[in-house]
């Protein structure tokens, strides 16, 4: 809905509208996507479920969207500070996302000390896997990013 709302009243006859989200789910331990569905799904059920994949999906059927181009991309960046208390200023900003989370003593001590050992004595950043999706209206696209 809010795609279709942007589309209908914001973008004009000519012009793109860029989105990006971390990917839904990831096998890898190191990235946020991992931390999150670990740790939320472990603790209270839920699991990261906004894909911009399925949302390609989803506007590529509606009328609304067909004379538009829509281009889907990655992309990985890259999180480290020697800083540790920074660094899970940024974890817990992931965690609690979407919906607040409220982890108790026992849950939280288990993810610092994950993330300790798992990032903090390795020195290994937190990675986040993107996904983008480029809506193009009006304009031939270049390439995404």
């Amino acid at each position: 809905m809010l795609f279709k709302n942007i589309c209908s009243g914001l973008l004009g006859p000519r012009g793109a509208l860029h989105a990006v989200l971390m990917a839904a789910s990831s096998g890898n331990s190191m990235t946020s996507t991992w931390l999150y569905n670990h740790f939320a799904g472990k603790y209270f059920g839920v699991r990261n479920d906004q894909s911009l994949v399925t949302l390609k999906k989803q506007l590529e059927t509606s009328s609304l969207f067909e004379n538009t181009r829509i281009l889907p991309d990655t992309s990985q960046e890259k999180f480290f500070v020697d800083d540790f208390g920074k660094f899970m200023k940024v974890i817990w900003k992931i965690l609690l996302y979407p919906d607040v989370h409220v982890y108790n003593d026992m849950q939280k001590e288990e993810i610092v000390s994950f993330v300790h050992d798992a990032f903090r004595s390795r020195k290994q950043p937190l990675l986040q896997e993107q996904y983008h999706l480029v809506v193009y209206r009006g304009i031939e696209s270049k390439g995404l990013i």
